[in-house]
């Protein structure tokens, strides 16, 4: 698999389209919308997303009478000084208090501070796809 702008493609292989479909007399031998719909179908490389724009999904982990804890999936996150590393986001709300807790969790040290974007895990590599 090679990672690929699918913007860029598409503007080429629509440019490819119009610049044949000129030379011939049936303008209807090539459908653009078609091949439009068919590279709208290719999966989106996974990017990262800024924490402004939004966090990953969280599921409630632990509940009980003074606390209720949700957690993410883990995922690459990134900090304001250029660290790449795998994390959690965590969310906790606590019964007494009313400003709930937020912070990433890293695997295997502890806190990851300054976290400004983060991505999903890509999939398990699968050596039959080579």
């Amino acid at each position: 698999m090679r990672l690929i702008d699918a913007n860029e493609l598409k503007r080429n292989i629509l440019k490819t389209i119009i610049d044949l479909s000129s030379n011939c007399k049936d303008r209807n031998l090539l459908d653009l919308g078609e091949v439009e719909a068919l590279i709208d179908k290719v999966p989106t490389i996974i990017q990262w997303t800024s924490i402004a724009r939004g966090l990953p999904t969280i599921i409630l982990i632990h509940e009980d009478d003074q606390r209720r804890s949700f957690e993410s999936d883990v995922c690459i996150v990134t900090t304001k000084d250029k660290l790449v590393t795998c994390a959690r986001y965590c969310h906790d709300e606590y019964i007494e208090d009313e400003m709930p807790s937020d912070f990433w969790l890293e695997e295997v040290t502890d806190h990851v501070l300054d976290v400004i974007a983060w991505m999903p895990l890509p999939e398990p590599y699968n050596e039959d796809e080579t």
